[in-house]
């Protein structure tokens, strides 16, 4: 991991179960209220920065996980 990141990543972790909800139950988002107080927290400088950082990994994180979810159903939509 870049050092550069390793506060960003902290903060994701430290949040990252703090989802946002569509209606059928698939996260959407890091809810940004969470990722604001996980900021001062931990006295962050470099927020706005900061902030970018943590919503592109989590729009990588969910869209990964949410696209897994969808293969997984898949498979078990065929085996029946």
């Amino acid at each position: 991991m870049i050092i550069e990141n390793a506060e960003a990543f902290n903060i994701y972790s430290y949040c990252s179960s703090q989802l946002l909800l569509s209606a059928d139950g698939q996260a959407i988002s890091l809810r940004i209220e969470a990722i604001n107080i996980a900021l001062e927290t931990f006295q962050c400088r470099e927020k706005p920065e900061t902030l970018s950082k943590i919503l592109s990994l989590s729009e990588q994180i969910i869209n990964f996980q949410n696209e897994k979810r969808k293969r997984e159903a898949n498979q078990k939509g065929k085996k029946k």
